[in-house]
């Protein structure tokens, strides 16, 4: 697995904290990028953004706005744990530091993409990362998208009776009946992980439905050696797909992100229902 080192960006564009704020929104726009480091003599001593910096007086100094508080990665850190980072703190990039000393910066963007490489070897899908960046580009594109979140019902007692070789082949056996359900064209599936999996998709919401329905009747009749025939069932969650208007300039990858926690919620919810298909609450997303 590729390190945070092998991925970052470097040398990385800083700003000084005497600076001006209009000296940082240009070298920003110079650069194309979101935010800037800010260094004084060496040590990282703060982070702004384009979005701390608008509003403020041109000759306002950088040390007045910039975050003082600033959380790094090491350059020997693993993608994933990395992305662990950023998602626990609800954070786009980190600053790259060894030894106190500035090395490098990377995005959120960045690890997804390298993430999106990584799949399954159980089923061969690609994991959650490749689904979210998915997700990401298409809202780029303009495209409406929902999230179809799947997840087997009481997969672990499952695994208790039968043992783990047949819940390996259970997980096996819905990956390939979910790829038969879908089409390349407008559904991107993925594992999302344990017994989860989740689907990003383009039809239109009453066709999502109908996929769901069609997802959930087809995983209660999945069969597998060492298993009896109705020991595998699935809840399934839905969100989005019902925007009637452009969406606001947003963090595409944050959007994905609330989509599949307001599916994945949803198909928790759905297992006190009775069809075991729910759709999440509307929402700013």
């Amino acid at each position: 697995m590729k390190t945070v080192g092998q991925l970052m960006a470097s040398p990385v564009i800083t700003v000084a904290p005497a600076e001006t704020v209009a000296a940082a929104v240009a070298r920003l726009r110079e650069h194309g990028i979101g935010a800037l480091p800010v260094v004084d003599g060496g040590r990282l001593v703060g982070i702004v953004t384009i979005e701390d910096l608008l509003g403020h007086p041109p000759y306002r100094p950088v040390r007045e706005i910039m975050s003082p508080s600033v959380v790094t990665v090491a350059p020997s850190e693993p993608v994933t744990g990395a992305y662990a980072m950023m998602d626990a703190g609800g954070i786009g990039r980190l600053p790259v530091a060894e030894d106190g000393t500035l090395v490098g910066i990377i995005t959120r963007a960045d690890l997804l993409h390298e993430l999106g490489k990584l799949t399954d070897p159980l089923t061969d899908l690609p994991w959650s990362g490749s689904l979210r960046q998915h997700g990401a580009d298409l809202l780029k594109l303009g495209r409406e998208i929902a999230v179809v979140f799947i997840d087997l019902d009481d997969f672990g007692i499952v695994n208790k009776l039968y043992g783990h070789v047949v819940g390996d082949n259970i997980i096996k056996a819905v990956a390939a009946l979910l790829l038969e359900h879908t089409r390349p064209e407008t559904d991107f599936l993925c594992r999302y992980g344990g017994d989860e999996f989740a689907i990003v998709t383009t039809r239109e919401i009453d066709s999502v439905e109908e996929m769901a329905k069609a997802l959930r009747q087809a995983i209660v009749g999945v069969t597998v050696p060492g298993a009896p025939p109705g020991a595998i069932s699935g809840s399934i969650g839905i969100s989005g797909g019902k925007r009637v208007q452009e969406r606001a300039d947003v963090h595409h990858e944050a959007t994905v992100d609330d989509l599949i926690t307001m599916a994945s919620r949803a198909s928790t919810m759905a297992k006190r229902t009775e069809h075991h298909i729910l759709q999440g609450s509307p929402a700013t997303v």
